[in-house]
């Protein structure tokens, strides 16, 4: 699976309707010539925030350390100048509309969402095209035991294996680095570094599996295992 955490995707869109939503309430309560006077500079701010913070959140930019605390305090501090000193709506409004929003915030600590949000090295959505093949794959860990296991497809940024269903894999934790061995065929072995970035269970013709991103840095072994995964796949 290469889509996007729904988390993600769902707290984009409605960030990105609450930061329009500033300027389209001002043009509600006010008649057009009274709007740029009804939009205080904390309205356009927050506005500003709210739509380059929803950005930030669907492309995991790294921005997002500074984008997403900055954006909630300054929802919160707007709602409750609103409350304090605006005719419109009461405090026990806009203390609940920050409650709301906290509520909206929380949603991103979801297993998927909060992993990538986390390292957005993480993007497995961005991941090269995938080809079905089914090769020999032996996990190492730097400790416990070697682990056998059959790939499901692989393209050369990274490699999804079947049978994640295992008790062997409850071992592996998202953001976990391992050693990995591709057997190609029965002579040629390939062994890089790679990193565990989802874990999921059967999914229509997707089994339960686990997703891992190469991170190899030696350059000779990059070169050769993009070269092997072409070949694979031009043969496939």
């Amino acid at each position: 699976m290469k889509s996007r955490p729904l988390a993600i995707t769902i707290f984009s869109l409605i960030l990105l309707a609450v930061g329009l939503s500033v300027p389209a309430q001002a043009a509600y309560l006010e008649s057009f010539d009274n709007f740029f006077r009804s939009l205080t500079v904390l309205n356009a701010v927050m506005a500003a925030l709210c739509v380059l913070t929803a950005a930030a959140v669907f492309t995991v930019h790294n921005s997002l350390r500074v984008l997403l605390p900055l954006t909630f305090a300054t929802v919160v501090f707007n709602n409750w100048w609103v409350g304090y000193v605006g005719f419109d709506f009461s405090m026990m409004q806009t203390t609940a509309a920050s409650f709301g929003f906290a509520a909206l915030c929380c949603s991103l600590l979801e297993k998927n969402a909060f992993s990538v949000l986390r390292n957005p090295k993480l993007k497995w959505w961005n991941v090269a095209a995938r080809k079905k093949v089914s090769i020999p794959v032996t996990l190492k860990k730097l400790r416990g035991k070697a682990l056998d296991i059959r790939a499901f497809d692989i393209s050369e940024s990274g490699i999804f294996l079947q049978d994640v269903d295992k008790d062997e894999f409850r071992n592996y934790e998202i953001g976990e680095r391992i050693e990995v061995d591709l057997h190609f065929n029965e002579i040629l072995k390939v062994r890089c570094e790679a990193r565990v970035v989802r874990k999921t269970h059967r999914q229509g013709m997707y089994p339960a599996g686990m997703g891992l991103q190469f991170t190899e840095k030696n350059r000779e072994t990059k070169s050769t295992l993009q070269r092997l995964v072409r070949e694979v796949e031009a043969s496939a």
